[in-house]
């Protein structure tokens, strides 16, 4: 759950999660809420390539993106998607960041979060093989 506003909707919050199809194809959902608590969720996918999970939202620039991890199509990528700030637009931008080889990926990364201390940005998420991984962090530069 993520504070953003959209005025068209009556929201203040918005969520991303997975969404897992009888036929295990993965896509990207979301929802919306004046208080965090009452949810209205979208009839169609924000994002729908196949076997994609993990999403988290993110503003720069004067828009807003949907970072997400893809396993099959992707090697392992975090891909990003814009989706501007009304959650209207679905621009697919590519990898957003491709697992490193070695430490700390060893070639899979996911589950992007973002925070930033005292100006710098920093990038927290999975590194390493699904349930064997740690936690990283990366600085923006």
């Amino acid at each position: 759950m993520f504070r953003h506003d959209l005025p068209a909707l009556g929201a203040r919050y918005v969520m991303v999660f997975m969404i897992n199809d009888r036929s295990n194809r993965r896509s990207i959902g979301w929802g919306w809420s004046p208080e965090g608590r009452n949810w209205t969720f979208a009839q169609t996918p924000l994002v729908r390539p196949q076997d994609v999970g993990a999403p988290t939202v993110a503003s720069r620039g004067g828009s807003t993106y949907v970072i997400y991890h893809c396993d099959k199509d992707s090697g392992g990528n975090m891909l990003i998607t814009e989706v501007g700030n009304d959650f209207s637009k679905r621009r697919h931008l590519g990898v957003f960041h491709a697992p490193l080889s070695g430490a700390p990926d060893n070639g899979r990364c996911a589950a992007a979060s973002f925070g930033d201390d005292g100006g710098v940005e920093y990038m927290f998420y999975e590194a390493g093989e699904r349930l064997a991984g740690a936690i990283a962090v990366a600085r923006a530069v």
